[in-house]
């Protein structure tokens, strides 16, 4: 059973109803072992179609295991070298960072050991990463490198590439991240972007992609970051955004031609840890599904022209929330209430909306707190006496409101106090001696 044999024009049929007959060829030198399971594997997929009816499954089948089989173990570093090649002859290279990528005989030429390239044992030494970033490089992203069987990891990010979106890169079966962020990438983000299927991470950011977002981006249920921020985007945020259940991190700003509301669904996408909608178009009320972001830490919605009221429910249940930025919109109501449930709070910025009402002693709370940015509200009342004794605070901003009381001793407390500006209130009382024994 392990002894060699040669399979030439390997020929198997697979016989199904309506008289339909197709075939797969191929000439290879083997194991006999691994011949006898190959005709198990297609047997057993043949007998699958057949209880179900089902043409599609075992075509699918027996096409899936070929190409994986004949692909991966018949791929020779020869191969894989020369695909690199094709690769690099496609691109520009001014500064000759990749003067390195020959074809010679050297051991320590091996391409493993290339500028940007990362190998990884499966079982031999195959390609696995290519990170070029930052090396001023231009020129034709070609799909040679789709030939590599288990390159999982490109980025070409901060270079000067300047071509629509290479969807011919959606070849690369095996590929999980894509970075192509700060280039001068331009066109719009096509349909057939769910071709990607295999992504976690995708960056287009800082280029100059337009149109609108397409609803099959919602097709990529592996994909854990989503960047597209800083491009010309606009229209409507699709719903299917709610879709990628999966993601950690979601960033759409700085589209300033994005004129749209935040769609409700992104309240469905519990594992998420970053949202990053500031410097927008967004408009309209925060939703209140915003509750069901469980795991969310930062969250970024300033410079928009968004209004209402933030519902009550939101702070308790952002627990794990150490950025809230909502600041320069038209936001009104009341300061968030349980907004120091969670006690990891470092910095929160509400500063030039419409906020009315007293700020809650709760806010002493907030242990960890930073930054406290409330400038250019409404608010009224006695400022709260516990912010001026948290221990890490650094920046307290609350100039132009209606606040009164006294600015205590205990503002020693505060000593990593670097910033305060109380200008434009209604405060009263002696400036404390406690301020002097603040070193910072």
């Amino acid at each position: 059973l392990f002894g060699k044999c040669t399979i030439n024009a390997l020929s198997l049929s697979l016989s199904l109803s309506h008289s339909q007959s197709y075939s797969v060829t191929h000439s290879r030198t083997c194991s006999l072992s691994t011949s006898f399971i190959l005709y198990l594997y297609l047997f057993n997929s043949s007998l699958m179609a057949t209880r179900f009816n089902n043409h599609q499954f075992s075509i699918s089948l027996v096409f899936t295991f070929f190409c994986f089989f004949f692909t991966t173990f018949s791929f020779t570093e020869d191969e894989e070298l020369a695909s690199l090649l094709r690769f690099k002859a496609s691109i520009d290279d001014p500064k000759g960072s990749l003067s390195g990528w020959s074809n010679t005989s050297s051991s320590s030429s091996h391409h493993c050991n290339w500028t940007g390239i990362t190998c990884t044992r499966a079982p031999s030494l195959y390609v696995s990463s290519i990170n070029l970033q930052s090396l001023n490089l231009s020129g034709e992203i070609s799909d040679s490198v789709c030939n590599l069987p288990y390159l999982t990891h490109l980025d070409l990010s901060q270079n000067f590439f300047n071509q629509p979106i290479p969807l011919h890169l959606s070849t690369c079966l095996t590929l999980e991240t894509l970075n192509l962020s700060t280039n001068l990438i331009w066109g719009t983000i096509p349909d057939q972007i769910s071709e990607f299927s295999a992504l976690k991470v995708l960056d287009f950011s800082s280029n100059h992609v337009e149109g609108k977002i397409p609803e099959d981006l919602g097709l990529l249920f592996n994909l854990q970051v989503l960047n597209l921020a800083s491009n010309l985007l606009s229209g409507l945020v699709p719903p299917a955004i709610g879709k990628l259940s999966e993601l950690l991190v979601l960033d759409l700003s700085e589209n300033s031609y994005l004129v749209s509301q935040i769609p409700s669904s992104i309240g469905k996408l519990d594992k998420l840890e970053q949202l990053l909608l500031h410097r927008s178009g967004f408009h309209g009320e925060i939703p209140t599904s915003f509750v069901g972001l469980t795991s969310l830490k930062i969250l970024d919605l300033s410079l928009n022209n968004l209004t209402g009221e933030i519902t009550g429910s939101i702070g308790p249940s952002l627990k794990n929330l150490v950025s809230l930025d909502v600041s320069q919109n038209k936001i009104s109501g009341s300061f968030p209430s349980g907004i120091c449930s969670g006690k990891r709070l470092i910095n929160l910025s509400l500063h030039s909306n419409f906020f009315e009402g007293s700020l809650p002693n709760s806010i002493g709370e907030c242990l960890i707190l930073e930054r406290f940015q409330v400038q250019n509200n409404g608010f009224s009342g006695e400022f709260p006496v516990g912010l001026w004794r948290l221990p890490k605070v650094k920046i307290i901003r609350a100039n132009h409101n209606r606040l009164t009381g006294q600015v205590p001793d205990s503002v020693s407390l505060a000593s990593a106090l670097e910033q305060v500006e109380i200008d434009n209130n209604s405060f009263s009382g002696e400036i404390p001696h406690g301020l002097g024994l603040i070193k910072n």
